[in-house]
């Protein structure tokens, strides 16, 4: 579920001997970040976690012209 908790994507899971189990998916690019959820639709279930976009800062340096020394 993203964060407007609308469902982006599905898994069908089995669960082991032990009750846990596996998958994997890729959030789709482009969505509004923050609060996403994975939910056990039997159990309703629910766990949450964030998603943020690392942006590296951009820098404009802007200087004068070199100037000869007199002296």
């Amino acid at each position: 579920m993203d964060v407007n908790d609308q469902n982006i994507d599905s898994l069908i899971l089995i669960s082991n001997d032990f009750g846990s189990f596996q998958g994997s998916f890729r959030l789709p690019q482009n969505l509004l970040n923050g609060e996403f959820s994975i939910r056990d639709a039997e159990t309703s279930e629910e766990q949450t976690f964030s998603v943020e976009e690392y942006k590296r800062p951009s820098l404009y340096v802007e200087y004068d012209s070199v100037k000869a020394l007199t002296g």
